[in-house]
């Protein structure tokens, strides 16, 4: 999570499905995280990251309608 200026600034965040010993065993690849979240089943990192995106576009289509709602009494 981060997007292309986390990955140029390396400090995404990630989210990774299974053991930590597996995990750990895997981490010669280059590190490019800041943040890594590591759940004990094998998908959880799908789901863990699934679940954020969900809660980041829930929350700009919140901010939209309050935006919408502000305008519409005529707050700038």
């Amino acid at each position: 999570s981060g997007g292309s200026p986390g990955a140029r600034a390396r400090t995404l965040t990630t989210f990774t499905g299974g053991s930590r010993d597996a995990f750990e065993a895997a981490r010669p690849v280059p590190q490019l995280d800041r943040v890594t979240k590591v759940a004990n089943t094998g998908g959880a990192g799908q789901f863990t990251k699934l679940f954020n995106n969900a809660l980041t576009i829930t929350n700009m289509k919140n901010a939209e309608d309050v935006l919408g709602l502000a305008a519409q009494v005529g707050l700038d």
